[in-house]
């Protein structure tokens, strides 16, 4: 639209300028009694409007090319702020699974405290099948923590490689926020599938629930609402 309307814009000038270029130099000739005042206007307008006209056609194929530009831009940084948004959306919802397969390891491994007085013993590698059976979901939920937090990294240094990005948010800063944050999750994960105590063991995943709760907290503000704002900002212009 705005091309469109430049170009109307650019039309409407030059044929108001035309005018009165021709009226003036009519009323000149008409002025001076020449003969042939009519003629000589058109020849004089039309040696000046043939590089007039070259003039506009310049200026009008550089708006077109400008305005491609500025497009092409456009849709390069909106899908690159797409592709971030897209594995938030899915890295959150693989915390969220991850929370809930915490959630029945815990109930588990409450339950069998509360029924079996010699849990502890049998947990510590005497009974292998039931413990292998636990560290197994811990294992997954590590793993797919990982996946979603390296695919965000990913699109992250992509962001950071253009220079439209740095001037609107510190991806840098966000991105050692995410590696810092992370480091903390896979500790506590490490720790809940080294952990021989099963008292200890509860007690850590509650405290790792609590760490995805403020990280979900922080990909959702520090870095979706963020880039969504930009997004739509990046769609306007």
């Amino acid at each position: 639209m705005k091309i469109k309307s430049s170009i109307c814009r650019i039309f409407i000038l030059s044929f108001v300028s035309l005018l009165f270029l021709f009226s003036f130099l009519w009323i000149i000739f008409d002025f001076n009694k020449s003969p042939n005042s009519l003629k000589d206007t058109w020849t004089i307008l039309s040696s000046l409007f043939g590089g007039y006209a070259t003039l506009i056609a310049a200026y009008v194929a550089t708006q077109l090319f400008n305005d491609w530009r500025d497009s092409h831009n456009a849709n390069i940084k909106n899908n690159l702020i797409e592709k971030v948004l897209n594995s938030c959306d899915l890295h959150e919802a693989n915390i969220f699974k991850s929370a809930e397969n915490l959630a029945s390891v815990k109930a588990k491994l409450v339950y069998k405290i509360k029924s079996n007085k010699n849990l502890i013993y049998r947990l510590n590698f005497k009974s292998k099948n039931n413990h292998e059976e636990l560290l197994s979901i811990v294992h997954d939920c590590h793993s797919s923590f990982l996946w979603g937090k390296n695919i965000i990294w990913k699109h992250l240094l992509c962001l950071e490689n253009e220079d439209y990005f740095k001037e609107k948010i510190n991806i840098k800063e966000i991105s050692t926020n995410l590696s810092n944050k992370s480091r903390e999750i896979s500790d506590t994960y490490l720790l809940i599938i080294n952990e021989k105590d099963i008292k200890e063991k509860i007690i850590l995943t509650d405290k790792l629930n609590t760490i995805l709760a403020d990280y979900l907290s922080f990909i959702s503000i520090d870095i979706y609402m963020n880039l969504s704002s930009l997004s739509f900002e990046v769609k306007q212009d």
